[in-house]
């Protein structure tokens, strides 16, 4: 799966890349917070992008179900409904 790949190299590129400049830290505490500061910036940008890829509202056979949704009757019209849609609360 490609998803979690910007969350895992944008912060070990963004390390290679200020080390290749000279522009890394030498201090190991420095080093630690720069870390976990880059970490933090890769959830924050691309986790919330990855997870706008999938699609927010699904649908689903009543057959799959609770015993009690199946047997749903369409009010207006009173045919037994067969698909149900919902929102995936993403």
């Amino acid at each position: 799966m490609v998803l979690p790949l910007p969350v895992l190299f944008m912060p070990a590129l963004a390390n290679y890349a200020l080390e290749a400049v000279g522009l890394f830290p030498k201090n190991a505490l420095a080093a630690k917070m720069l870390e976990v500061a880059l970490c933090t910036a890769s959830l924050s940008v691309a986790l919330p992008m990855s997870i706008a890829l999938f699609k927010q509202r699904t649908s689903m056979t009543v057959e799959e179900l609770e015993v009690e949704f199946q047997n749903l009757k369409n009010e207006k019209s009173n045919d037994q409904i067969r698909e149900v849609f919902f929102n995936k609360g993403m």
